[in-house]
């Protein structure tokens, strides 16, 4: 058993056709500060007679935060539905811009040196917040944070999971490409 020390290599890739389960070809976003994973659940209890006599727990939609070190023009519009001009750098922003599905991937490493992996598969990122600070005595770096929600794809599947300590196979480059059981 080893705890998770580190995390890092976050990419997305564009969901082209989630009938066949197809995406585009990963891409990194930028180095990794944080991550953060809240799904949501519902315990609903039945009672009878004064007493519980079942418990049903329903799974809803994942939120993902990811606190990364810079917000590449490309990638922020790649991920927001927006318009960049790779020749003058300008990113237009309308307001009939839709994001697309993405799968988001990411890595976390545990203190024994192995990792977990993980592939969102469908979800959409939300206009990330800005808060920076004048430079006073100290630099006080301000990073973006990218907000998703992941949600299931029509074929019911929300994530992979890959554990290099639980595989007896491992899985190699697991975020080279957005995984697809063979």
């Amino acid at each position: 058993m080893a705890a998770i020390v580190n995390v890092k290599n976050v990419v997305y890739a564009t969901l082209t056709d989630e009938t066949a389960g197809t995406y585009g070809t990963p891409k990194t976003i930028s180095p990794l500060m944080s991550v953060k994973v809240d799904t949501k659940t519902s315990n609903e209890i039945l009672y009878g007679d004064g007493s519980p006599q079942e418990t049903m727990t329903t799974v809803g939609e994942t939120t993902l935060e990811i606190g990364i070190n810079d917000l590449p023009q490309d990638v922020h519009a790649a991920l927001l539905g927006h318009t960049h001009d790779p020749l003058t750098g300008v990113m237009v922003e309308k307001e009939t811009d839709e994001a697309p599905y993405v799968a988001l991937g990411f890595e976390l490493v545990k203190s024994n040196g192995s990792s977990v992996f993980f592939w969102y598969l469908k979800g959409r990122f939300e206009e990330p917040a800005v808060d920076a600070k004048q430079k006073e005595d100290k630099v006080s770096y301000s990073t973006p944070t990218l907000k998703g929600t992941f949600v299931n794809r029509q074929d019911g599947i929300k994530r992979y999971k890959f554990d290099e300590d639980a595989g007896t196979t491992p899985v190699t480059n697991f975020l080279a490409t957005v995984y697809k059981p063979a």
